[in-house]
């Protein structure tokens, strides 16, 4: 029995995961490529749909805790973000670009910290590695990333993005209905509902939300214009960029596999330590190395912040919030990420635009730094059971 549930999330993260690897690494370069826009005009549609998402996303997380119906969430989350993706690609003026961007972030937001928190309830109460179920998700990224790079180069990036974004999601929506079935654990809290004043007095869990803002916020910000800076600053291929995809999720479908293990084995505090250092020094060689081979070569460490992302932070989750929150923990930490990138994100953009790409990853080296700061200045990472 564990091991078809364990199939069966594995499946669903492939095709989730997958369907983001066909979007989000190309939606810049399709802006700038097809849209004709320009960097700040990139970095706007970022923030607002970022923003105004942001004010949703909670919500999600609310419900999804006070009902206890997450699958359901997810299902309207996902149907709801197919129906916004038809009406992006349409969309051929700038206003509606933004409508559609905006209506697009805020449907999808939901479906991330819903599949985290049913996946991580199950493998909590079922004693099951949540990293080797990511790692799926980070292969089907890999793979679909550098289809659609491929296919790009002949095609155009507009038709294969959207609808291998479309097709992939649509997979990962009907294996929803093959997940197990969820069991409501909190019967004695039915009528109380999640309190984001008590989760914010969580001086652990807050610690969790700046480290993951300064670090992986900031330097995923600046990747979304990783293809703008490959392609437009260095003179690289269309296909660079699915080779950028390799090395950004290869190893971390590796790497994944073994990050419980190893938070295990060294404890929060330096899991974290690692990871800020990571990021730290690939920013300093995409700042100040203008090479697209030695740009692959770093994004190689890609696998180690992400896994602070996704195991260290939802593993020190269940370990500090009470469980009738995991839910709106989990999508406050996303929306989080959407705060970042709507700020980072409209900040790149102006320097892209009027500076170069190489000062986006400065401005995000000095973001890391006082990431590390935070890490090193507490002790909130030691193991707390």
């Amino acid at each position: 029995m564990k091991s078809n549930s364990l199939i069966r999330f594995m499946l669903f993260y492939f095709f989730m995961v997958g369907a983001t690897g066909a979007f989000a690494p190309y939606i810049n370069v399709y802006l700038e490529e097809s849209k004709h826009l320009t960097g700040s005009e990139i970095g706007m549609i970022t923030a607002l749909s970022c923003l105004i998402g942001i004010c949703i996303g909670p919500l999600w997380g609310m419900i999804g805790d006070r009902t206890q119906k997450y699958k359901l969430v997810l299902r309207l989350s996902m149907l709801g973000t197919l129906v916004a993706l038809y009406f992006y690609y349409k969309a051929s003026v700038y206003p509606m670009i933004i409508l559609s961007a905006t209506l697009l972030e805020c449907l999808r937001l939901a479906s991330a910290p819903m599949s985290d928190t049913i996946t991580t309830n199950y493998c909590t109460s079922h004693n099951l590695n949540y990293g080797i179920i990511r790692a799926m998700g980070s292969l089907g990224y890999m793979l679909s990333g550098v289809f659609v790079g491929y296919l790009a180069d002949y095609y155009g990036l507009d038709g294969p993005m959207f609808a291998i974004y479309a097709l992939l999601l649509l997979e990962a929506l009907l294996l929803t209905f093959f997940l197990p079935k969820e069991k409501v654990l909190r019967k004695h809290n039915k009528h109380k509902t999640p309190s984001l004043k008590r989760l914010l007095t969580n001086k652990q869990y807050v610690h969790i939300l700046l480290i993951t803002l300064f670090s992986y916020c900031a330097i995923e910000s600046s990747m979304s214009y990783a293809g703008n800076h490959l392609i437009t600053t260095l003179g690289s291929d269309h296909i660079v960029l699915s080779y950028l995809q390799m090395c950004l999720v290869l190893p971390e479908v590796l790497f994944l596999l073994f990050a419980s293990q190893l938070i295990k084995r060294i404890g929060f505090s330096s899991f974290y330590l690692l990871s800020v250092g990571s990021v730290i020094l690939r920013l300093v060689v995409y700042s100040f190395v203008p090479s697209s081979l030695l740009f692959l070569l770093i994004s190689l460490l890609h696998c180690i912040s992400l896994s602070m992302m996704c195991v260290g932070n939802l593993s020190f989750i269940q370990l500090v919030v009470p469980h009738d929150s995991i839910g709106l923990a989990i999508t406050v930490l996303t929306s989080l990420g959407m705060l970042g990138r709507a700020i980072f994100g409209y900040l790149f953009g102006v320097i892209y635009q009027y500076k170069s790409s190489y000062g986006m990853f400065v401005i995000s080296l000095i973001l890391s730094l006082i990431s590390l700061y935070f890490v090193l200045r507490t002790n909130f990472y030691c193991e707390n059971k």
